[in-house]
């Protein structure tokens, strides 16, 4: 009987040892997993952001451009309205002389 309880105690530590390595090896693979799933959810945020950025870019050159237009069509109406206030001013001295 003694020898089995040595046999036992020396049972008990492989036993707890191979349950350790199964735990360890579980957390393991889990981890890798996890580590891949966090992987693509970064690759697919990235991603996400990239796409929005070259929107963006897209909208602001686009805006840029109808800025530019805008602008230029600003100056065309101060030209315009400067070039009739000339005349409307030209025109009431005429009338006053």
């Amino acid at each position: 009987m003694k020898r089995h309880a040595a046999h036992t105690k020396h049972s008990l530590p492989s036993a707890a040892r191979k349950r350790s390595s199964r735990k360890i090896d579980s957390a393991k693979h889990e981890s890798f997993h996890l580590f891949s799933f966090s992987m693509k959810k970064y690759q697919e945020i990235l991603q996400d952001l990239e796409r929005r950025r070259r929107k963006l870019y897209r909208r602001l050159k686009q805006f840029g451009a109808r800025s530019n237009l805008a602008w230029s069509d600003v100056k065309q109406g101060v030209r315009a309205a400067a070039k009739q206030m000339d005349h409307a001013v030209k025109k009431a001295m005429t009338d006053l002389r």
